[in-house]
């Protein structure tokens, strides 16, 4: 059983060298940036935060912000769920390394754009405890139980 663990680490660490050769290939694509910061944000929501957790979070925020960036311009144009949790991936993920002000920016958007979505109600979870739980802080869409 050992062996079938570490091998995992293995085929990790290769998925996120095409990843990041991705990114290097193709810096602005959405469809780049998007999962792979949506791996290490979702990968770290359970691990203690050392420096290496932190450095992965960091990558996450890059291409989230990077793929905010690329759409800040039609943000009204997205539908709910893309919207939502970009916005909430990076508030959440601002708030994991402490910049609680731009944490603050993007779930003010939340508030603004979707006010009625379970995106606002967990934006108000987190003003309320200063942070999200991992469940709080997990993918809410159609490939996920709710």
């Amino acid at each position: 059983m050992r062996n079938d663990f570490f091998a995992g680490f293995t085929g990790n660490k290769e998925a996120m060298a095409e990843m990041d050769k991705a990114v290097a290939l193709e810096p602005d694509h959405i469809g780049v940036r998007i999962p792979r910061g949506a791996i290490l944000l979702t990968a770290t929501m359970s691990q203690p935060m050392d420096d290496r957790v932190r450095g992965e979070v960091k990558r996450g925020i890059e291409d989230s912000q990077r793929a905010y960036d690329l759409q800040k311009d039609s943000l009204s144009s997205l539908g709910e769920h893309p919207l939502g949790q970009l916005l909430m991936d990076l508030g959440n993920a601002y708030s994991r390394v402490g910049e609680n002000e731009k944490a603050k920016s993007y779930f003010d958007q939340i508030d603004q754009l979707i006010p009625k979505s379970v995106y606002a109600k967990r934006a108000a979870a987190w003003r309320q405890n200063g942070k999200l739980t991992m469940q709080e802080g997990a993918c809410i869409g159609c490939h996920v139980s709710k």
